[in-house]
């Protein structure tokens, strides 16, 4: 498996390595749950410039700014993921919805 293949390749080559390991059950069971810490301390990070802003300049308080910005993200994402199976023919201006996304 060449090396350059990116962030996929954390779910492909690090639990077989875990699996060969001694204790590595335990071990890629901490990573990836650390993993998923850092995932989701980043996505915080990344609404709190959004929710800020609402705060800020449109007077919403910050449950609405954060409950806001959530269901925005969640509408977003579900096209995102419903463009590679069940949205697949789906078209907006005729482009679907992950035409040029990087994915």
């Amino acid at each position: 498996m060449n090396p350059g293949e990116g962030p996929g390749l954390i779910f492909m080559s690090l639990p077989l390595a875990f699996q060969a390991m001694p204790l590595g059950t335990l071990f890629g069971s901490l990573f990836f749950l650390m993993l998923s810490m850092a995932a989701l301390t980043s996505a915080i990070s990344m609404v709190e410039a959004t929710v800020s802003w609402l705060c800020d300049n449109k007077g919403l308080s910050r449950p609405a700014a954060s409950w806001s910005t959530g269901i925005v993200l969640w509408l977003i994402s579900t096209l995102a993921m419903l463009s590679f199976n069940l949205g697949a023919d789906w078209t907006l201006a005729g482009k679907t919805f992950s035409t040029g996304w990087i994915t």
